[in-house]
């Protein structure tokens, strides 16, 4: 739950005069603390649009000051100002152990990037639940640009601005970054090292030239954040997005930017000359010179970008209503005739609320068995995909029973399930396009990824973490789809099931020496011919295989229905399955 302080409002006069807005300043209670904000409303009575703004890398306070250093910038403040005087409201939020966030600060050792990302979600659900709010949008700057696009994606805000952020995961950044002060044998060992924290390993002795920047307290959050890729998290937005990026930042670079465009072609993409990291004017590229910017709060935030913020929160406002829209039509058509709503799915969200994700899942897979659901492939007569439905009649394949474990897991209310339904199962997606008039979906949209590879390649259905749990081997062979060395799984007789987990997706790839596995590799390119749910098993520890299986397994199960069976007598007695993949959402 929420809790939500709101200190004395008062008026605050930007530049021009006769512009008044109420500033107030609001605590927000988290499990770890108090989070602090300001949030800036325009003049009138709205409802306006909201623009929830993120800061950078660093101890950056809500006005994007880095309290380490003297003297201030002001921007973001600057930021919101702008925004106020074009009738935008917004909420500048201080970063975790910064101003009115400091209670809820970690240490280097324990901060994970996912906690800013927490955070970012917490403030968009606050400002979803106020009607002053005709829409949310998120505005990020810098590394809290990535944060942004990881909190529209979780939250379902109605809008996205990208200011100065980076289009590669971080350590690809940082390396640039350390390129021209490093020499050639500490930049080869920066990359060592670097290699080290990408695979998802501490290395507790780096370099001495490097031992601030490598400190063994701060590689978990580094680890963290380089799980982040900000071109799959931005390509499976489908709301809005504005990507803005300084000409002159010495930063981010404009590279960055157009690898973000890149990844969502449909996006605004806002390019200024002369522009900084700080999105104030500076005339050279002097590094000292933009290092005193840090201190300048004269120099004025770029108006053109004040204005494409301004013009993203009139394009969320028509996405808010046209989504909305489209829920209305889903959910109706979903809650009528072939076979309703499964019994106990909504019921059930409120007693899994606490649990964590992974933990969700595991407990929806074993729900769902002990539903004994019944085995009807998706394009089959009456199957999900053939009669363009998000929620299923009781029968499910394989696709779908991960579908409606994941959906149901991240869900709160039957409304968001449905909204997980579209934006997880078509990423991206124009929703007008893929939900008719009658509230049918439509899975031959090419948003639908078709194929298991692409599926686990987009990390909707969490990150790749088959390499945590065996030996990944580059698939030497290839398929007709996908080139040979271009993908990895785990041999079935190298996978640690120690090293499973509650909620992990198994991905079974076929076996290249099984005669009808191999034709569909050859024939179709399909690497993945099953998938289901790690669970654990009833009342006791173990970890099973939860699957929807459309035939027997011989002194197993019988199969039609949700099933339960050990991985590793799975894997020894079916033949077509060479491995797996593991993906994981935490």
């Amino acid at each position: 739950m929420r809790f939500l302080t709101l200190a004395l409002g008062f008026l605050c006069l930007l530049a021009t005069p006769s512009i008044a807005t109420v500033s107030t300043d609001i605590t927000l209670d988290i499990p770890d603390g108090q989070l602090g904000a300001t949030l800036l409303l325009p003049e009138g009575e709205g409802p306006w649009p909201v623009v929830l703004i993120l800061a950078g890398s660093g101890p950056v306070d809500r006005d994007g000051n880095l309290t380490n250093i003297p003297g201030k910038n002001n921007s973001l403040r600057q930021l919101a100002e702008g925004l106020a005087m074009q009738g935008v409201a917004s909420l500048r939020a201080d970063k975790r152990g910064v101003g009115g966030s400091v209670s809820a600060g970690l240490s280097e050792t324990n901060l994970r990037f996912t906690h800013f990302i927490n955070d970012a979600v917490e403030w968009t659900l606050l400002l979803q639940g106020d009607n002053r709010f005709s829409s949310v949008s998120i505005a990020g700057h810098s590394q809290g640009s990535q944060v942004g696009m990881s909190a529209v994606w979780l939250a379902g805000a109605d809008g996205f601005v990208s200011l100065a952020g980076p289009g590669r995961p971080i350590l690809e950044v940082l390396e640039d970054q350390l390129h021209d002060s490093l020499n050639i044998r500490s930049r080869v060992s920066a990359r060592a090292v670097m290699d080290e924290l990408a695979a998802g390993r501490q290395v507790d002795d780096p370099p001495s030239d490097m031992s601030i920047i490598f400190r063994p307290s701060i590689q978990q959050f580094l680890i963290s954040w380089q799980r982040q890729n900000p071109q799959l998290e931005l390509a499976r937005l489908s709301c809005p997005v504005s990507i803005i990026q300084g000409q002159n930042d010495l930063q981010v670079s404009e590279e960055d930017a157009r690898l973000l465009y890149k990844a969502q072609p449909n996006a605004n993409l806002l390019l200024l000359p002369g522009i900084s990291h700080l999105f104030k004017f500076l005339e050279n590229d002097n590094p000292v010179v933009h290092q005193m910017a840090l201190a300048q709060p004269d120099l004025v935030f770029s108006q053109e970008a004040i204005d494409e913020v301004v013009a993203l929160t009139a394009r969320a406002d028509t996405f808010h209503q046209t989504w909305n829209a489209a829920l209305d039509r889903v959910e109706k058509f979903n809650a009528d005739g072939w076979g309703g709503i499964p019994s106990g799915d909504y019921g059930l969200l409120d007693d899994y609320a606490l649990q964590p994700l992974d933990s969700r899942i595991s407990s929806w897979a074993l729900n769902r068995e002990k539903e004994t659901h019944g085995y009807l492939f998706g394009l089959a007569e009456g199957g999900y995909a053939k009669e363009g439905r998000l929620i299923t009649g009781g029968d499910y394949d394989c696709v779908s029973f991960m579908y409606r474990c994941t959906e149901l897991a991240r869900a709160t209310s039957k409304r968001e399930n449905y909204s997980w339904a579209l934006r997880t199962r078509f990423a991206g997606a124009d929703v007008d396009l893929v939900v008719g008039p009658d509230g049918r979906v439509d899975y031959d949209r090419p948003e639908h990824l078709d194929f298991s590879l692409d599926m686990i390649r987009s990390g909707i259905w969490g990150r790749d973490a088959s390499a945590e749990v065996g030996v990944a081997v580059d698939d030497a062979l290839g398929t007709s789809r996908y080139p040979a060395n271009s993908f990895a799984w785990i041999p079935a007789d190298v996978i640690d099931y120690s090293l499973l987990k509650a909620g992990d997706i198994i991905w079974f790839v076929l076996n290249s020496e099984d005669i009808k596995a191999r034709a569909l590799r050859d024939d179709y390119g399909i690497v993945v011919g099953h998938l289901g749910v790690m669970a654990k098993c009833g009342e006791s520890e173990k970890l099973c295989l939860f699957h929807a299986a459309s035939s027997d397994l011989s002194g197993q199960y019988e199969g039609g229905q949700v099933v339960s069976v050990d991985l590793a007598v799975y894997l020894e007695r079916v033949g077509r399955y060479a491995g797996v993949f593991v993906t994981r959402m935490e």
